[in-house]
């Protein structure tokens, strides 16, 4: 059972201008692991819910030919979800760390310079962190001490059950009070322009956009090489061109123009098979298109 839902309230500060504040909870459900004997992952885990609050402002200048939005934003959660390891081999599940909370701005402006040559750019600045002693630890440091572990015991029959291995994986844990956010990079933005004119018997768009996204930890762990997402930057362009008395327009678009090696997400399995996953953005794409309208 969760109550959620949203309340906003909206103040207009004049003809081309508006603020407003709003308010709202979320929540993902609990659940069951169904594992068994588990020092560290529970078998039931709790409902994870999330309150948002934001204040933010839109204005018009110049005869509406330059908007500026602006947003401001703190959330906060109970109960945060996520995927643990346990002291036992093949018993992780989903656990819960307390307290966890994100702050950020966005902001937004568009410009028309001319009736042709149109300007958009975003940039949203955010950071987080997790709050309060919570004790876990990942897959790929306790499987090391588990093999240590088990050398230096002289390699007993029970495997990694053997009760002392259990014990030396739960001696490591790791606090992860003050720890970043996940999937939260703290820079992303992107400033795309067009231009439209009339030549060659038709009428032509050139357009283009340069895309920027920071680095995050894909994980609630700093294990560089199994967590580390990288920035990149990625160009795009193309031009569309439609012949004056014809139902035809012609596109030629080009996406990460540069073919930039940029890494989407890095996914490191929670469950202890040693593998690390890595999913890339996608090249670059030249795409010709041809429309007719009737």
């Amino acid at each position: 059972t969760a109550l959620t839902g949203k309340l906003a309230a909206e103040y207009a500060l004049g003809t081309d201008a508006h603020a407003y504040l709003s308010y709202a909870r979320g929540y993902k459900p609990t659940g069951l692991n169904f594992n068994i004997s588990s020092p560290i992952v529970p078998t039931n885990f709790k409902k994870e819910t999330v309150d948002a609050l934001e204040l933010g402002e839109k204005v018009d200048f110049l005869d509406h030919k330059l908007r500026l939005n602006a947003a401001g934003y703190y959330t906060w959660y109970r109960n945060f979800q996520f995927i643990a390891e346990d002291a036992t081999p093949n018993n992780g599940g989903t656990a819960n760390i307390p307290n966890a909370h994100i702050y950020g701005l966005e902001l937004e402006a568009t410009a028309l310079p001319t009736r042709h040559w149109r300007i958009d750019a975003n940039l949203a600045l955010g950071a987080g962190k997790f709050t309060g002693n919570y004790y876990t630890i990942d897959a790929q440091t306790a499987n090391a001490i588990r093999a240590q572990t088990y050398a230096n015991l002289g390699y007993p029959p029970a495997y990694y059950y053997d009760p002392r291995i259990i014990a030396a994986v739960a001696a490591g844990l790791q606090n992860t009070n003050g720890n970043a956010i996940p999937k939260l990079p703290g820079v992303q933005g992107a400033v795309s322009s067009s231009f439209t004119f009339g030549a060659l018997g038709g009428d032509w768009k050139l357009h283009g956009q340069v895309r920027y996204r920071g680095s995050f930890n894909y994980r609630i762990f700093d294990a560089y090489a199994l967590d580390h997402v990288p920035a990149y930057t990625v160009v795009d362009a193309g031009v569309d061109y439609a012949p004056h008395g014809t139902p035809v327009t012609l596109s030629l678009n080009a996406t990460n123009l540069f073919n930039t090696l940029g890494i989407n997400s890095r996914f490191s399995d929670p469950y202890g098979s040693n593998t690390t996953s890595v999913e890339y953005i996608d090249p670059r794409q030249v795409i010709a298109r041809v429309a007719v309208k009737f």
